[in-house]
């Protein structure tokens, strides 16, 4: 693991144990479930100068770790809960990760401002969301050409087909889906490219998408 990288565990690591941001409180699991899970984007997207937004970002994984291995794209977390991104700015002045920026804002609000709506090269999001959730509050973000990267766990292969047409609804098709094998589970990534335009309806509520969707 890279120096900054070590640096981020430790910094976490400490943030963690006063504000509770994520369930994973030792050094080692820090590095192995947050930081190296969220670097298996790095093997499926490539991040070089482009516009990010990671929806749902939390204590700031995936934003983080993305942000240290691509210094030259630059990311956007998005979350409602302030604390967080509170906590995530501390932890990025002290880490000297300067290519971010925090959003407290509910994405289903936030996908309606023109200066967020279809403006990013790609999108993704860790453990936000059940995948048709995902991909009516993500898909909005992402400009024509643009993906949206869901990292999901392994059972959600079997919705994927099914899920096929809500894409295309949203004017999405997927492009391409990867099970990673690690020592600490399974993952799933799923690449969805923009192919048009979301209609200007989307995104609906997520409480009434539970109920559309019996979540």
């Amino acid at each position: 693991m890279n120096p900054k990288l070590e640096q981020l565990a430790k910094v976490f690591c400490d943030k963690n144990l006063k504000l509770n941001l994520s369930s994973y409180k030792d050094l080692d699991s820090i590095k192995e479930k947050n930081i190296q899970d969220s670097l298996l984007l790095n093997d499926f997207v490539n991040f070089d100068n482009l516009k990010v937004l990671d929806v749902g970002t939390g204590g700031g994984f995936p934003l983080l770790p993305l942000a240290i291995t691509n210094p030259d794209a630059f990311f956007t977390g998005v979350d409602s809960v302030s604390k967080k991104l509170d906590a995530v700015i501390e932890i990025a002045e002290e880490c000297g990760i300067s290519n971010i920026e925090t959003v407290h804002a509910r994405v289903e609000e936030l996908a309606f401002e023109p200066e967020f709506r279809e403006q990013f090269d790609i999108v993704c999001s860790r453990a936000f969301a059940k995948l048709p959730i995902n991909l009516e509050l993500c898909l909005p973000f992402v400009k024509s050409g643009g993906f949206f990267v869901a990292m999901l766990g392994p059972s959600a292969i079997n919705q994927i087909d099914f899920y096929r047409q809500l894409a295309s609804d949203l004017g999405a098709e997927i492009q391409d889906n990867k099970i990673i094998h690690t020592t600490s589970g399974d993952r799933l990534l799923v690449k969805f490219v923009k192919i048009q335009s979301t209609p200007n309806m989307y995104p609906r509520h997520p409480k009434k998408l539970k109920r559309i969707h019996n979540l």
